[in-house]
């Protein structure tokens, strides 16, 4: 297995979320009909070894299904995720709607914030959080 590869696995997972569920919460300021998504770190890990996007993009629907904040619902989810072939930029694709955490915090807006810098201390908040709202890290 290729290590640098192993280095690319990022831990935090996108809910591609394009119009509001029930059994999600609308972040705080936002209305019905407004677009936003999800990002979390799971609650549980996966070694980097498939080269096939989609493996994570399982792992991370499953994640998902299990939080008390994330699921179940009928959103898709998205790993963010490098692999040999694609991505991550690639893989989640642009956009423009704001990003939340599972506390509710506003992180970024669009894509394009999350790969403007390294220092992720330059969110507006962390992506700390899993699918249950849990602190993953310190």
């Amino acid at each position: 297995m290729n290590t640098n590869f192993s280095k690319l696995l990022l831990v935090f997972f996108l809910l591609i979320f394009l119009a509001p569920q029930p059994a999600l919460a609308i972040p705080v300021g936002l209305g019905p009909g407004d677009t936003f998504r999800y990002v979390f770190v799971t609650s549980t890990k996966t070694k980097a070894e498939s080269s096939t996007i989609g493996d994570y993009d399982a792992f991370v629907t499953s994640a998902a299904a299990s939080g008390t904040i994330t699921g179940p619902t009928s959103v898709n989810w998205n790993a963010i995720v490098s692999t040999p072939s694609v991505g991550a930029a690639t893989h989640i694709g642009s956009f423009l709607d704001d990003v939340y955490n599972t506390q509710d915090q506003f992180v970024t807006t669009g894509s394009a914030g999350l790969w403007s810098t390294s220092d992720t201390s330059l969110f507006t908040n962390p992506i700390k959080y899993d699918e249950s709202g849990t602190t993953a890290y310190e």
